[in-house]
């Protein structure tokens, strides 16, 4: 059995999203990242 925190339950209902992630994980583990500006002003620390 495996336990998911219900803040990230979100990412495996989205299978667009999810698939985005696994995407980006696969160019990471591949070296294929580019520099982008930090997000963190987008960011919202209020999770509901």
């Amino acid at each position: 059995m495996v336990l998911i925190p219900e803040s990230e339950m979100w990412l495996l209902k989205n299978e667009k999203a999810f698939k985005a992630v696994q995407t980006g994980l696969k160019q990471s583990a591949e070296g294929k990242l580019k520099s982008r500006k930090s997000m963190a002003r987008n960011a919202d620390d209020q999770i509901e």
